[in-house]
């Protein structure tokens, strides 16, 4: 009897498991060999999500045939995608997620394929569920990630490393010796999207000077992250500049915020928040003779206030593959108008003073599906007040055309600058000012106010890489300095200039730019030289940076 028992208990054990192993095997579909476009897929349930990375091209300029290179984790590509196994074919989210994964620059290529799901693993005909199902495969091609750094702006210049996806994380890291004036230093940074939270960055980094150092670390949201109710946004920064001689200048500066944002329903195609947190900053300058330096001679602040304000990113793009030489290749640019908007209250703990901050950026972009040209502005204001005057403040304001042209791009840059009681680490349109490269050093690049405008013609002319190429460019710039300060320079400062260059370009993925210039001024002030001049720097993608100065780490 026993031995019956448990005949029957292995034998109904036995059909149990055949029973369930035929049903998990019904819940995995076979995806047909067609592939299809998300948008065929609308509504449809997702049976399963996979990933594929890989590596880069191997093209014959290639560095990954001298590199070493580690793919992409599966899990950094996971953590942007916005949709999983379970959920409805949503192409809303789908292209966001395709718009984060390009926004982390390791990717030279990153894509959604579909499949409708027409069979059972183990052979038995689809019901009518599996028959709504598809399968997504998410594929991802790497870039190469370990690059040069070269930078040359002004007495600013830089020679390094930069290894954009270490061992296949997402986290970038840089390297490099950099020299900005009179001093030069060895700086370390690291960034890492996605940490410590999705939608998250994480960042840090410090140099390290003979006569001083600065320092930083922070932590935001990444744009817009239209599926988070709540952000978080936290950051501090330092820096310190000693003397190397009597007399020089001293100057010590600290800065830390904290703002907490609340989403609220904003139906205008955009993510908007409520901000509220705290922040503080403290500059000394002692100036103990030397050269003057742009803005006031001492400066004596130590600001804590709480803070609140509203900040809105579009959640609608356009998908442009006209900005980019690769034909399958798309820049994302966002459409309609976003900012950020902070108002602090508090005191000054030196003067034991009402005091206030004030932080603003506003931007709107031009661009409609199919147009060949692209309009955006910029508008940033920030700055100290108290004691019926204005420290450490800044006006600027930009415009930039980009229009398409056979075989290139037409790109129109306007930009203005006015400072007021500025501290001392502050330079004037830095990396807007293309005629700048005419005026002295330094004092040609301080002043107080500044206006520059440029227009350039760029034909692509070979590709280099599956990523880069060199563009050939004929450009006409000009630039006006009111109030130059440094080195006890009285005049103003202009020059218009018309010259040529190549330019080492991004050919698939919106990035910086290596510009080699060789100009001539045509147009000129005094004590600027007509003598033609070359110039090496890195100019940014035109709709990069645009948030609010407090938001910029250096």
């Amino acid at each position: 009897m026993q031995c019956w028992r448990l005949g029957t208990l292995v034998m109904a054990t036995t059909v149990m498991v055949a029973a369930a192993a035929r049903v998990a095997g019904a819940q995995t579909c076979i995806a047909s060999r067609r592939a299809l476009a998300p948008a065929a897929l609308t509504g449809l349930r997702i049976r399963s999500v996979e990933v594929v990375t890989q590596p880069p091209p191997l093209g014959r300029l290639s560095p990954a045939r001298l590199l070493p290179h580690t793919p992409t984790r599966p899990a950094v590509v996971e953590r942007e995608l916005l949709f999983a196994a379970g959920d409805t074919v949503d192409t809303l989210r789908i292209a966001q997620s395709m718009r984060q994964l390009r926004a982390l620059g390791i990717f030279d290529d990153a894509r959604v394929e579909g499949r409708r799901c027409v069979g059972a693993r183990d052979g038995t005909r689809p019901d009518s569920t599996t028959a709504a199902d598809v399968a997504l495969r998410v594929v991802t091609r790497d870039l190469m990630s370990v690059t040069p750094v070269v930078r040359v702006r002004g007495s600013s210049a830089a020679v390094g490393v930069d290894e954009r996806n270490a061992l296949g994380s997402g986290v970038a890291l840089r390297g490099v010796v950099q020299s900005d004036g009179n001093r030069v230093g060895v700086a370390m940074a690291a960034h890492a999207p996605g940490l410590p939270w999705p939608g998250a960055a994480a960042e840090l980094g410090a140099v390290q000077y003979a006569n001083g150092n600065s320092w930083y670390a922070g932590v935001g949201p990444r744009g817009a992250w239209p599926t988070a109710p709540w952000i978080v946004d936290g950051r501090v920064a330092g820096s310190e500049q000693r003397p190397r001689n009597e007399p020089g200048t001293l100057f010590q500066r600290r800065s830390s915020s904290l703002l907490v944002g609340r989403r609220v329903r904003d139906p205008g195609g955009a993510a908007s928040y409520l901000l509220a947190g705290g922040e503080s900053d403290r500059a000394d300058l002692s100036l103990l003779g030397g050269d003057a330096p742009v803005g006031p001679r001492l400066v004596h602040r130590d600001y804590v206030g709480l803070a609140a304000g509203a900040m809105r990113a579009s959640t609608q793009f356009d998908t442009v593959s006209w900005l980019l030489p690769d034909s399958g290749s798309v820049a994302d640019v966002p459409r309609g108008t976003e900012g950020e908007l902070l108002i602090g209250a508090g005191r000054d703990r030196i003067g034991q003073q009402r005091a206030g901050h004030a932080d603003l950026w506003l931007g709107h972009t031009l661009s409609r599906p199919g147009a060949r040209t692209i309009v955006a502005g910029d508008l940033w204001a920030s700055g100290f007040f108290g004691d019926d005057q204005l420290s450490a403040s800044t006006v600027r304001s930009s415009l930039v055309m980009l229009r398409d042209a056979p075989h290139g791009l037409w790109t129109m840059r306007l930009a203005g600058e006015r400072l007021m009681r500025p501290d001392p680490d502050v330079r004037a349109l830095a990396l807007l000012d293309p005629a700048a490269a005419a005026f002295p050093r330094p004092a040609g690049r301080l002043a107080e106010m500044a206006v520059a405008a440029s227009a350039e013609r760029a034909v692509h002319l070979r590709a280099l890489t599956r990523s880069l190429g060199v563009d050939g460019a004929l450009f006409a710039a000009t630039s006006f300095r009111w109030d130059p300060t440094a080195a006890g320079r009285a005049d103003d400062l202009g020059a218009t200039v018309v010259g040529f260059g190549l330019r080492l370009a991004p050919w698939r993925r919106a990035g910086n730019t290596v510009r080699l210039d060789v100009g001539v001024p045509v147009l000129h002030t005094a004590g600027v030289r007509s003598r033609p001049y070359v110039a090496l720097s890195i100019v940014p993608w035109p709709l990069s940076n645009r948030t609010r100065d407090g938001r910029r780490l250096p």
